[in-house]
């Protein structure tokens, strides 16, 4: 197998595909994943902008506040991560998601905030990411 070769793929397929991945990721939250689905994101959303600037940001924008709700508020609601550290990458994401959204809608709609904004706040402000969370 040769996993060089490349395919076409509509950007919507893209779209739901990364949705997809996180939502995916979201539910294992695992020492896999949302990690793996973290990492296609951050390089595949590069190459979706250089196809369509605004068709990555708008799906950037829909990640970032999917795992502000799904990840953070479900998982983390009372601050303490995990034994994966699941909660610190998640936060780091979503810082990374911000800037890359910052940084690359200087034509369109830089002052977007996510909905959510006022979730993650809350959440950065309950505590350390450094307490761990055991799961029986």
């Amino acid at each position: 197998m040769d996993a060089s070769k490349k395919i076409e793929l509509e950007l919507k397929d893209v779209y739901q595909m990364l949705i997809s991945e996180c939502r995916y990721g979201y539910t294992r939250n695992n020492h896999l994943m949302p990690s793996g689905a973290y990492d296609k994101v951050k390089r595949i959303i590069p190459q979706m902008y250089k196809v369509d600037k605004e068709y990555a940001i708008y799906t950037l924008k829909q990640i970032c506040e999917e795992c502000i709700t799904d990840e953070l508020d479900w998982h983390f609601y009372d601050s303490p991560d995990d034994e994966f550290n699941n909660k610190a990458e998640s936060i780091e994401f979503i810082k990374w998601c911000f800037d890359y959204i910052y940084a690359n809608t200087a034509d369109f709609d830089k002052d977007w905030k996510p909905y959510c904004l006022d979730r993650f706040e809350a959440n950065l402000e309950k505590g350390s990411c450094n307490k761990k969370r055991y799961r029986n």
